[in-house]
């Protein structure tokens, strides 16, 4: 018999920008007539089981994406204390352009790992985690962006990643 400890994957990263698309929403989608989402991004093909084995595979536990906040005018003196005080994630933004450019407008602190899954597909994600793992972060900054800023936000989540990087 195997114990929790052996089955439960180590997870060092919270991804805060992964989709769920369980078969009731995609017949909804189908119902509708849609077939892209987002601008034109095909539907694509989404299990559990299949997200559980990628995410476990790259050692992530996922949260879902956030919402948009929608329209809000914010005057343009108090604009960019605005944009540091947001989250960001990473999803499929892992150049060092595009973290630079986030730098700009965030600290590291609002900074949250993101994959889109699945509509990045899991060779994307494989692809976004080396390049992100070859970013010259700091590790406290890296460890934060990984997972402890989502870990402040999303709490719960701590309790799946190991002791020693729950403590980090």
């Amino acid at each position: 018999m195997s114990s929790a400890a052996e089955t439960t994957p180590t997870l060092r990263t919270i991804d805060v920008h992964a989709h769920f698309l369980p078969p009731v929403y995609r017949e909804a989608l189908r119902d509708a007539g849609l077939k892209t989402l987002d601008g034109g991004m095909p539907i694509p093909e989404w299990t559990a089981e299949r997200a559980l084995a990628v995410m476990n595979e790259v050692g992530i536990a996922a949260v879902g994406s956030i919402p948009a906040l929608g329209r809000r005018a914010v005057p343009p003196a108090e604009a960019m204390q605005a944009f540091a005080r947001f989250h960001y994630d990473t999803a499929l933004a892992v150049t060092p352009q595009q973290i630079a450019a986030l730098r700009i407008l965030a600290p590291a602190s609002q900074l949250l790992y993101g994959t889109d899954y699945p509509f990045a597909n899991e060779g994307l994600v494989r692809m976004a985690e080396a390049a992100f793992a070859a970013l010259p972060f700091p590790p406290d900054e890296r460890e934060g962006i990984r997972a402890g800023n989502a870990a402040r936000l999303f709490p719960a989540l701590v309790d799946r990643r190991s002791p020693t990087e729950a403590a980090r």
